[in-house]
């Protein structure tokens, strides 16, 4: 059940990363977590107070976590659906990342080269490591001509972190290795992306990957960072 919380968590964070504000149920979300952080039902009025004061709280937005199976409802309680509540603690780490992301992206919901590698950059740049292979493998398979590798390796830079995060260092080995190969023809930047700080930060972490240390859940300041550079860093980080 944990794979298919992961796909429900993405599936909803790319909605919402490309939606207006007010059709995003973070809100509900967040509130959930603080109320609930135990995965257990609380009450419905009790919810919507709690996410009124978090932001836009409309009961569309609650009825799509109640359609993609995340919520159940009986009565006037709403929760977990049992077969996730083993899974909470990955439900409150990644609603904090994801919040954080969408205050980053604020209300820009707009389309556009531009606005797709942002959106994927901040999906990384929150911990959101799942998401941002999500998100940017839909932008890389179509794209043809010299752009492509790059896209590809930070897919395969997001997976790899994704893979620490899951105590898999071989596949985070694995998959960093190729990544930073690929990097290396787009010195020293491309696509407004600092390629030559990323390469120099991934070959710090590349190291510690190496030292067979026990992969885990990273602190928000332990993040990787991907840095836009000189006049476009404001258009990438926003």
């Amino acid at each position: 059940m944990y794979v298919r919380l992961k796909h429900t968590l993405s599936s909803l964070a790319l909605e919402m990363f490309v939606s207006p504000p007010k059709d995003r149920p973070i809100a509900w979300l967040r509130a959930y977590v603080r109320l609930a952080p135990d995965g257990k039902s609380v009450s419905l009025p009790m919810l919507r107070r709690e996410a009124a004061k978090l932001g836009t709280a409309g009961p569309r937005s609650l009825q799509r976590l109640e359609e993609v199976g995340l919520f159940r409802r009986m009565d006037r309680m709403i929760g977990l659906a049992p077969e996730f509540r083993p899974h909470t603690a990955y439900l409150v780490r990644q609603v904090e990342r994801l919040a954080s992301a969408l205050e980053s992206l604020g209300d820009d919901w707009r389309g556009g080269p531009q606005a797709v590698l942002r959106r994927g950059i901040l999906l990384f740049n929150s911990g959101l490591f799942f998401e941002c292979h999500e998100y940017l493998e839909d932008v890389w398979r179509p794209t043809t001509g010299p752009d492509r590798n790059f896209y590809h390796a930070i897919i395969q830079t997001a997976a790899a972190f994704y893979h620490f995060e899951k105590d898999n260092l071989h596949g985070a080995r694995t998959l960093l290795a190729k990544a930073l190969e690929k990097l290396e023809a787009y010195r020293p930047a491309r696509l407004g992306v600092d390629v030559e700080r990323l390469i120099a930060d991934l070959q710090q972490w590349q190291r510690r990957f190496a030292a067979d240390q026990l992969g885990r859940s990273l602190r928000a300041r332990e993040f990787p960072e991907i840095r836009g550079r000189a006049t476009i860093r404001a258009t990438v980080e926003g």
